[in-house]
């Protein structure tokens, strides 16, 4: 009410250090308010602690480095005098600056952090900009222009772009696909149950997004192109991102020859020819004769086929579906002209 005049801040939890600083940043913050803050003495069997801190971590800060990151040539008194400025308690001990944390600022956890208040506080309208004396030409990477070009050209076929996570489960990447589940890259410690594995396909979450959407009109044409990652021990990382173009149709009366032309029409504009549709006898997440691989110059550069009633159960859509997956970057390989 308005006639309250003392607050006793409780926070429990299972991490001292987090119930600490949760802590620190409430009652700083009714100070901010013009509250007085006052401590709380907290008798343990092994130790005495008062609560909240008035200052938080120490860090040295060395000026030297603060003017190579910013380019200025500050001083240990003018540093001094701009952490002030920031609410930090700062004091030239010699070569180097003491800075105390104030508590609430649980960013700070490196000097760089330090450095960019430093800057904020000097002011970046006051740095000039100095070109680099080094002779460097920026240009975007070669499979970007390739994916700009993918895009719009699938844009221009009447496509809806979606963007899903990077992060699924093996229930959607697998078990819903009809499929036998492999070794894909796993989070260890995941927070849901819904992002625990990277996706090696971009085909599950079109589908997946497709069962969300059933109330908009027919026909659904989406198409999505975003990264997959697969294992692979060769690299430093023992896995591989690779950048994949996917897209989906569904509708009430559909074939695969629908699909087919969406591939020409796209292969035609980026002045692909001659690619052939090989048939695969055995892909569990479709319907059996209507599922091939996209080869071109003997390289096997996706996949497109009819969804099998199973998946479509599975992911309760009531209506046929037409997918298709392809390596943009193998893409990008075979033609290099695409790049201009």
């Amino acid at each position: 009410t308005i006639d309250t005049t003392d607050i006793l801040i409780d926070v429990t939890g299972l991490d001292k250090n987090i119930v600490h600083s949760m802590l620190n940043i409430l009652a700083y913050n009714f100070a901010e308010h013009g509250w007085i803050i006052e401590k709380v003495k907290i008798v343990t069997p092994n130790s005495i602690e008062y609560t909240p801190q008035e200052y938080g971590e120490k860090l040295n800060l060395d000026k030297n480095y603060v003017n190579m990151i910013t380019g200025l040539n500050l001083n240990e008194n003018e540093i001094t005098y701009l952490l002030k400025k920031m609410r930090y308690n700062a004091e030239v001990k010699g070569n180097k600056i003491e800075v105390k944390i104030p508590p609430y600022r649980l960013d700070i956890l490196h000097q760089i952090d330090l450095i960019e208040d430093v800057a904020i506080a000097y002011g970046f309208n006051k740095i000039i900009p100095e070109l680099p004396n080094i002779f460097t030409i920026g240009h975007e990477l070669h499979i970007y222009k390739v994916v700009r070009k993918v895009r719009d050209i699938m844009v221009g076929l009447g496509f809806q772009e979606v963007l899903n996570y990077i992060m699924t489960n093996k229930n959607i990447l697998f078990e819903k696909m009809n499929k036998k589940i492999e070794k894909v890259v796993e989070v260890m410690n995941p927070k849901s149950i819904q992002y625990t594995v990277l996706r090696n396909s971009i085909i599950p979450g079109l589908l997946n997004f497709l069962s969300k959407n059933k109330h908009v009109e027919y026909p659904q044409k989406i198409f999505e192109i975003g990264e997959i990652v697969h294992i692979d021990n060769n690299e430093e990382t023992r896995t591989k991102n690779y950048i994949s173009l996917g897209f989906a149709i569904t509708n009430f009366s559909l074939s695969l020859e629908e699909g087919l032309a969406v591939v020409y029409a796209l292969f035609k504009n980026l002045g692909i020819h001659g690619f052939k549709l090989t048939p695969l006898k055995e892909e569990p997440s479709f319907i059996k004769g209507r599922v091939g691989k996209i080869v071109i110059d003997k390289i096997n550069v996706g996949i497109i086929g009819e969804i099998n009633p199973v998946v479509l159960k599975n992911f309760e859509l009531e209506n046929p579906t037409i997918v298709c997956e392809i390596d943009i970057e193998k893409i990008g390989k075979l033609f290099r002209s695409f790049y201009l």
